[in-house]
């Protein structure tokens, strides 16, 4: 009995799997399996190479050493060994988790450094062997432990978005199937697979909820009760679609970028913590590709703070920030580059100066400072200070002693602000201005060979270097 229902499974194995990579497969389609060595990566890689035989298909292996277990090199070693008999392509690579938790200490977990690394490694071997799409072995256990972490983690309903069969680049043909049945695959191939005693260390919360919280509920409740939570899931993945289709106008008018994304604080306005509470989880989810670090918590202490006046700042993560600045709200990355005292310069030589007075314009891109934000250098011959802009300054070209150099304010500076007799320390003249504290972080100051300050970028000259009747030359510097 128990081996025509292993049959039957074997049975529904390939056909799940035939049906489903040919709906994707094409003349030129390269599939990239990852394969750890384990159990579930073995299956897959044993029903791709089931099918090979019934389809012309093409596949490559990519296994990642993680360092972790002393073993991990000698399966690494067998499964490489393995592919080249098989004659299927094969990619890895060792990077050393532990060494690179070392370095982050306290910012960053094992788990999430393991998961940033599979990441990176996947896609580097999905361009080497020139793959159209990436295979893991997740099943329908993997994605129910998922659903607890997130629900324990306190994560929006948007959060909950997991594991799909197809998220390009990657498929999880496997998804469908749980764990048990998996096992009695491998059983019935007797497939060589190897066991990875860090599943049995309950220190990490995946393994608690699989070795612990998973087996209570199935001994304190009903026998179906997997299939219920799962069918939760759908659901809820349902309702975060409905929501993902009222929210979406919304998001399009944010600005995405690599390093941030803005939000109009207007947008959130009048709405009720529900509905800023799911755009700011899908925001952030779509700017930084997943919903890690943006806790139930988090979210709630980003919708306090903003009930109060003034702008403020709060950390997400180690690497991630969410700050007010005006009107305007950011999930950031946080830069070494934007605190006050960094060692970033731009430096402007005689060969600059030669090009501006060849080609009165010069624009230059401020990336290394600020995503998005350019500076544009131009010669003029006379200047309406009523139309001008004010993240517009002036001064007499003549005057200025290169190389000058374009670099983040820090304290001490001290310059003579237009329309001044004295001195005054820039942190001063920032508050004089109410220029906010975030802002102030930023501030780009363009000084001389003898460090005398020429101005604040998009703020002031200084006294000593304006424009007068006397100016032969004026150097337009428009922040923007």
């Amino acid at each position: 009995m128990k081996k025509d229902m292993n049959r039957k499974i074997l049975e529904r194995f390939e056909m799940n799997l035939f049906s489903f990579i040919n709906r994707y497969n094409k003349q030129q389609t390269v599939f990239l399996l990852a394969v750890s060595g384990g159990m579930d990566s073995m299956v897959l890689l044993d029903l791709f190479e089931t099918l090979k035989e019934k389809a012309d298909i093409k596949f490559a292996v990519a296994n990642l050493d993680h360092c972790i277990r002393k073993a991990s090199e000698h399966e690494q070693s067998w499964l490489k060994t393995y592919c080249g008999k098989k004659e299927i392509p094969f990619f890895g690579k060792k990077v050393d988790i532990p060494f690179l938790k070392d370095k982050a200490g306290a910012q960053q977990s094992v788990e999430q450094i393991a998961r940033e690394q599979r990441y990176i490694f996947l896609n580097e071997a999905k361009e080497r062997v020139d793959a159209d799409w990436i295979l893991t072995a997740h099943h329908k256990d993997d994605l129910l432990e998922t659903f607890l972490i997130r629900l324990l983690r306190g994560t929006g309903i948007n959060g909950l978005n997991i594991l799909n069969k197809v998220e390009t680049p990657f498929m999880r043909p496997l998804i469908d199937f749980w764990k048990e049945e998996i096992t009695a695959y491998c059983h019935e191939r007797g497939l060589h697979y190897f066991e990875d005693e860090s599943n049995r260390d309950n220190q990490y919360m995946r393994n608690r909820i699989r070795n612990r919280l998973i087996p209570f509920l199935n001994s304190e409740f009903d026998a179906s009760v997997k299939e219920v939570l799962i069918r939760d899931l759908y659901n809820f993945k349902n309702s975060a679609s409905v929501i993902d289709d009222y929210l979406a106008p919304r998001m399009e008018q944010c600005v995405f970028s690599e390093k941030r994304v803005a939000i109009k604080e207007m947008f959130m306005n009048g709405e009720t913590d529900a509905y800023a509470g799911e755009l700011l989880v899908r925001v952030y989810q779509r700017w930084n590709g997943s919903p890690v670090g943006i806790s139930g918590k988090k979210i709630g202490d980003i919708l306090d703070r903003m009930k109060k006046n003034g702008d403020f700042e709060i950390t997400i993560s180690h690497g991630i920030k969410f700050s007010r600045s005006g009107n305007t709200c950011l999930f950031e990355k946080r830069e070494k580059t934007i605190s006050s005292g960094e060692n970033t310069i731009i430096e402007f030589d005689l060969n600059f100066k030669k090009n501006l007075l060849e080609k009165n314009v010069i624009n230059l891109n401020l990336d290394q400072f600020d995503l998005n934000k350019t500076v544009r250098f131009e010669l003029i011959e006379t200047v309406d200070f009523d139309e001008a802009d004010k993240t517009t300054v002036f001064v007499d070209f003549c005057k200025l002693k290169f190389p000058l150099k374009l670099r983040y304010w820090k304290e001490g500076d001290k310059f003579k602000p237009l329309g001044m007799k004295n001195s005054k320390r820039i942190s001063r003249f920032f508050t004089d201005q109410g220029i906010k504290r975030i802002q102030k972080r930023k501030q780009l100051i363009l000084d001389d060979v003898k460090h005398d300050i020429i101005c604040c970028i998009g703020l002031r000259c200084s006294e000593d270097y304006k424009v007068s009747g006397n100016t032969e030359k004026i150097l337009k510097i428009e922040y923007k």
